[in-house]
């Protein structure tokens, strides 16, 4: 006789089969697109750089412009407040202390607001003109030759800023030359006879009438500066700052030429 299950006890529900686990998606790749020069994120990253290396080149000059125009508003305001005499020697230490730029800055902001417009100032800022490319510009007074150097800077013929200023000094240097006689053989260069024939003309003239008349213009303007107009004052204070500078040149160039002279043998 087969067996009977109990009554009222039904089978045991079989258990469902356990799931096997999903397999594991392989981890993404990370993403190469900012070192792929052309790629959209590449492009959007070098823009925004360019973008704020731009802004902060014509920023510092901005900068710059506004310092120079401080500074002259400063001067200007103490000499009418002194009746029109001069502002004082301690005027461009004062600016320095309250902007934190040395005194070579200040007057270099002075001299790029009396050399630059508006006008050209905008342009410098769109062409991303360094500050010290700009520093050495403002000293070219020939106007041909300020131009020509802007030219050569705007179509990359410098390496670097120090080319550029180097050659603005150059440009200087042609502009004060005063009838030096050159020697068209032998490649166009001057022999060393005219060479240092033009040197002792000009130290002559130096000697003779330049320095002495130095010295009596700066004597001069010791005396009178409390009655000089704004304008001349700023003028003079400007061009003996900028003398000095050209005297500590001109004696350590004068002591390499002494040294040179003393190894050829020559009394």
């Amino acid at each position: 006789m087969p067996n009977k299950q109990p009554a009222g006890k039904k089978p045991a529900a079989k258990k469902p089969a356990a799931k096997k686990p999903a397999a594991k998606k392989p981890a993404a790749k990370a993403s190469t697109a900012l070192v792929k020069p052309g790629a959209d994120l590449w492009k959007k990253r070098t823009t925004e750089l360019r973008d704020w290396r731009k802004k902060m080149a014509g920023d510092i000059l901005q900068y710059r412009y506004e310092v120079g125009k401080f500074a002259i508003e400063v001067i200007e305001d103490k000499a009418k407040e002194r009746g029109n005499r001069l502002y004082g020697t301690h005027t461009v230490q004062d600016i320095c202390g309250a902007t934190n730029e040395s005194p070579t800055t200040v007057h270099d902001s002075i001299k790029f607001v009396r050399k630059v417009g508006v006008a050209e100032l905008q342009q410098l800022k769109a062409r991303e003109y360094p500050w010290r490319a700009v520093a050495a510009l403002i000293t070219v007074a020939d106007a041909k030759a300020y131009k020509a150097l802007k030219d050569k800077f705007e179509k990359g013929a410098f390496g670097n800023t120090e080319e550029f200023k180097e050659a603005t000094k150059a440009a200087n240097v042609q502009a004060k030359k005063d009838g030096t006689k050159t020697d068209n053989r032998g490649g166009g260069t001057s022999t060393a006879a005219s060479i240092i024939k033009s040197f002792n003309t000009t130290l002559n003239q130096a000697t003779q009438k330049l320095i002495p008349d130095l010295l009596s213009a700066t004597r001069a303007f010791t005396k009178d500066s409390q009655t000089m107009a704004p304008a001349t004052a700023e003028a003079v204070a400007s061009g003996l700052h900028d003398a000095l500078k050209n005297i500590k040149t001109v004696k350590t160039l004068l002591d390499k030429a002494a040294a040179a002279i003393d190894a050829t043998g020559v009394k």
